[in-house]
């Protein structure tokens, strides 16, 4: 699973072959940064097996340590294990569960490209930031998404979506409702 708003050059096939050789119930890609404030915080034991997991701690200055980057593996074994229907945030609703089991959840030290691009300024700063064809802004971009979003601002929330994404061709499967 990939968050929507991660942009990153990790080797989704390497992460998946290290997920089964440790045996993982949840494998999470995650990175070395010089502050970690503004994103859930891995701390990994000599295995890289999580050992504790923050999402976005206050912190008085700037931190360095392993972020979480939005990119899992997960056996299908956890919806099950954990009862998990519906919404789920797995941050807060999930992870921590695992750790306080001491379940098999762990990190995939990348030291890849990623960055968070959950704004529109961060997206353009990353097609600025890189001539690569895959974020160039004249390229068609095919994306497939789901808003889940209060009632009352997902036509806002669609609507800002629409207009700050570069796309040739827009297809709505599922209407806008209220």
């Amino acid at each position: 699973m990939i968050s929507g708003d991660s942009f990153s050059t990790i080797d989704i096939k390497d992460m998946i072959e290290y997920h089964r050789n440790q045996n993982a119930l949840v494998t999470l890609a995650i990175k070395k940064m010089n502050d970690i404030r503004q994103f859930g915080v891995c701390v990994v034991n000599e295995n890289q097996q999580i050992k504790k997991f923050e999402e976005k701690p206050e912190l008085p200055k700037e931190t360095e340590g392993y972020i979480n980057t939005g990119m899992y593996i997960l056996d299908p074994k956890v919806f099950l294990k954990h009862n998990l229907s519906g919404p789920v945030d797995f941050a807060t609703d999930l992870f921590p569960k695992i750790i306080e089991r001491n379940e098999a959840i762990y990190g995939y030290i990348t030291s890849e490209y990623w960055r968070d691009i959950g704004t529109h300024e961060e997206y353009e700063k990353i097609v600025k930031e890189h001539s690569n064809p895959i974020v160039h802004p004249s390229n068609r971009f095919v994306s497939r998404m789901v808003v889940d979003c209060p009632s009352h601002v997902r036509r806002t929330v669609l609507e800002l979506l629409i207009h700050s994404t570069p796309i040739e061709k827009l297809e709505i499967l599922h209407g806008i409702k209220n």
